[in-house]
């Protein structure tokens, strides 16, 4: 396991893992109620092979389990943010995009501008549950920290403080 990245939110990756795969079938096994049952079934072939991921608990909603397709294709941008990545990715039949990055609650996920579900999988990891469709996709991923959420609140306080200053300052001139 290496760092590549050390913040305010540390990103580790494994590096004999690709980076981001796409499975078809999921299985919930909770990590710490059921370990030994996970123990087993994370090194199940169709979990190494990458075609099926365990979920630490039950998505938003049920997709329809499919069989890997060679055609199946998703590749992970990073650019100079560390705080946003890419997934390009194709694939006809829904899936879960796994991202071999360590899971945080931090990370937001967006298909086209509609948020989806980051959740736990195959243990520290990552899936995000993503449609099916005919054409290459983006998803977009970005962390959103706890100071992020702090300058943002400062901001629009700093603003309510100018607001109420000008119209106290009208009301005193009057």
């Amino acid at each position: 396991m290496r760092k590549v990245y050390k913040a305010e939110v540390d990103i580790w990756e494994i590096a004999s893992l690709p980076p981001v795969f796409i499975a078809h079938k999921s299985k919930v096994i909770s990590m710490l109620s059921d370990t030994q049952l996970w123990g087993t079934s994370v090194t199940d072939v169709e979990v190494l092979g990458g075609n099926l991921v365990i979920l630490e608990e039950e998505p938003p909603r049920q997709m329809l389990e499919s069989e890997m397709n060679p055609a199946d294709r998703a590749d992970l941008i990073m650019g100079d943010n560390p705080n946003r990545m890419e997934v390009k990715f194709y694939s006809e039949k829904p899936g879960y995009l796994v991202l071999n990055r360590a899971y945080t609650n931090l990370l937001r996920a967006y298909l086209d501008g509609e948020e989806l579900p980051v959740l736990k999988a195959n243990g520290p990891f990552m899936a995000i549950p993503v449609p099916g469709s005919p054409k290459e996709r983006v998803l977009e991923l970005t962390y959103f920290s706890a100071a992020t959420k702090l300058s943002f609140a400062l901001s629009i306080l700093g603003i309510l403080v100018v607001v109420v200053g000008i119209i106290l300052g009208r009301k005193k001139a009057t």
